[in-house]
């Protein structure tokens, strides 16, 4: 492989990550993320995934169920809200370094687009077209958008107003309830938060949580409601408590240079080898 073929393979390898990120942040459909690592308290986070390590807490026939679970990729910025099959009828997602209410002033990383920041209705998606925005299409009784919080109510009277028939990239529901997995897209640039900020600053409000929910108060380890969001199921009394899952699926820079690297001193190697080759062929033709 020659030095030119060399360098056009590395432009087009950091080309292809750079579509990937891409994708990745533009992508209003759910993705699955790849989830590895552990939490301060040594469990895995792909357990975490799985809802059953902080499950539903309540009395209720759903006590034990998987619970609800967030994930926040910091190098797109991308939010992602897997309700895990129950009937969300709130989620409030929050971040915030002091555990304490925010208001539409609080600063915060979350940014929305024009017409969607705010208490308003405009961040609402339409059933149908290509105008994806952050939240499910269907009738909401609130909306928060404020630069430190996204939260939502489907109902403030136990009825299922969501869309259940419109475009895949616009409904999150098949009964009326945030039921099916939602992306709110890219609510920060990426890498504008760490892994570190996820953990500590996603927080829950600790005078919001009763019950038999505070059990999932400090399962992950990072402290008292610390990598976690609220919500709420409908049919279940009381707020419930989900983890914030950090993910990094694509390379820090440093790494994709480092492979950069790697993959030129392989293509140099491969030059002198041959020219070696060349060399004492050369040498063997005038002897």
């Amino acid at each position: 492989m020659s030095i030119s073929t060399c360098f056009r393979s590395f432009a087009a390898a950091a080309l292809a990550v750079s579509v990937v990120a891409t994708q990745i942040a533009s992508a209003a459909l759910f993705v699955p993320p790849t989830i590895t690592g552990t939490t301060a308290s040594g469990l895995q986070w792909s357990a975490i995934a799985t809802g059953t390590a902080m499950p539903i807490r309540t009395t209720s026939p759903l006590n034990g169920a998987p619970g609800a679970v967030a994930y926040f990729d910091v190098s797109t910025g991308v939010l992602q809200l897997d309700p895990r099959g129950l009937d969300m009828s709130l989620f409030n997602i929050t971040y915030s370094s002091s555990q304490t209410n925010v208001v539409a002033g609080t600063p915060g990383p979350l940014v929305f687009s024009v017409g969607t920041t705010g208490t308003g209705q405009g961040a609402i998606a339409p059933a149908t077209g290509a105008t994806t925005k952050v939240i499910p299409a269907g009738t909401w009784a609130t909306v928060t958008t404020f630069q430190s919080r996204i939260a939502a109510t489907v109902s403030l009277t136990a009825s299922p107003t969501l869309q259940t028939v419109g475009d895949a990239a616009n409904i999150a529901s098949n009964n009326g309830w945030l039921n099916q997995p939602w992306s709110f897209g890219s609510l920060t640039a990426p890498n504008a938060l760490t892994t570190s900020d996820v953990t500590n600053n996603f927080t829950c409000v600790p005078s919001a949580i009763t019950g038999s929910a505070t059990l999932n108060a400090n399962v992950l380890g990072f402290g008292n409601y610390r990598s976690t969001f609220q919500y709420t199921v409908n049919g279940v009394v009381g707020s419930q408590v989900g983890a914030v899952i950090p993910i990094n699926a694509i390379p820090e820079p440093s790494t994709i240079m480092l492979a950069g690297v790697g993959l030129l001193a392989a293509c140099g190697l491969n030059y002198r080898r041959k020219q070696r080759l060349s060399n004492a062929t050369e040498a063997n033709a005038t002897t």
